[in-house]
């Protein structure tokens, strides 16, 4: 009909190819990139950094602040409390056990 040439027939490079040398912004690798460079631009390190740890702190003292499991749940999105509760990296502190505010009584 017209001079009309589809993608694949035009000669310019792929998105994958220029996509390899340099992450998009929007891609959960353009993010963590650029909050490391961020970090490190202030003199902070991120060694190993990973932005779920970001949700684990999140959780965690969240819920050691004394906000309610249900609340801290559905802040952070989660559809099964049993979720939220893995996130926790305080439930497994036996400071905070029953058996020993119980054992304080005897």
């Amino acid at each position: 009909m017209g001079s009309f040439k589809s993608a694949s027939a035009t000669s310019s490079p792929s998105r994958s190819a220029t996509h390899a040398t340099k992450p998009d912004r929007a891609s959960k690798e353009g993010r963590v990139d650029s909050i490391r460079r961020s970090c490190r631009e202030v003199g902070w390190e991120t060694g190993g950094w990973f932005p779920r740890m970001d949700r684990h702190a999140f959780v965690t003292l969240s819920l050691d602040a004394g906000a309610s499991l249900r609340d801290v749940q559905d802040a952070a999105g989660h559809a099964d409390p049993r979720t939220t509760r893995r996130y926790d990296r305080a439930r497994y502190n036996l400071d905070q056990h029953p058996t020993y505010a119980l054992a304080g009584l005897v």
